[in-house]
């Protein structure tokens, strides 16, 4: 009987002086894999006009004489352009003119243009810029009448973008626009023409 209470008492004081119960550990590892935030970055959205930005556009204008001019321009454009840094892109167009001229023979032509723009405003909902850019074009008759085939082209004017839904845009503006050949061929043969360029047009950024 003496030995019993011996090996009794002996068990209890192992067990009171044994180490915290595992099942608690478990427990508590448990709870501490559930509150572990997961580490997975959300992505902020990209900003509409951040440096390496590129766009397509499309692009349709019409030109209305001033000065001495008297030939209408109507035009379409398909562009790329790059965001070299933030709000400041550079975009190349490919053109194709149709002019009606008052004194001769209305002609067909193609330009290739480049234009730089910078954004003056960016507002949720659309945008504010200014562009301006020079290009090259050749016409199936000269152009203005009395001139050449070939011309240097000259553009700068202010716009509005409009955001339509993420990363696609409407455009439209005026430019202030210039053609001449620079007198090439001296200033009796330069009709140089000058008009304002309304323009309308989709522009898609790909970030």
């Amino acid at each position: 009987m003496t030995n019993i209470l011996r090996f009794g008492l002996l068990g209890v004081m192992l067990v009171a002086n044994a180490p915290p119960g595992r099942a608690d550990d478990v427990d508590a590892d448990r709870f501490r894999l559930d509150v572990v935030p997961t580490t997975a970055a959300v992505k902020a959205p990209a900003k509409p006009f951040a440096q390496g930005t590129k766009t397509l556009e499309f692009e349709a204008s019409y030109t209305t004489p001033i000065r001495f001019s008297v030939e209408d321009f109507a035009t379409r454009s398909n562009d790329v352009g790059y965001y070299v840094f933030d709000n400041h892109s550079v975009t190349l167009l490919a053109q194709g003119f149709h002019v009606s001229q008052a004194f001769g023979e209305s002609t067909e032509a193609g330009a290739v243009f480049v234009l730089g723009r910078s954004i003056l405003y960016d507002a949720e909902k659309f945008a504010f810029y200014v562009d301006g850019g020079g290009g090259y074009s050749w016409a199936n008759a000269a152009v203005p009448i009395g001139g050449t085939t070939y011309n240097f082209n000259a553009r700068a004017g202010l716009g509005l973008a409009y955001r339509l839904k993420e990363d696609t845009y409407l455009m439209g503006g005026a430019r202030y626009f210039h053609l001449s050949n620079g007198k090439a061929h001296g200033s009796e043969k330069n009709p140089s023409y000058d008009g304002v360029e309304y323009y309308v047009g989709m522009m898609f950024a790909f970030h």
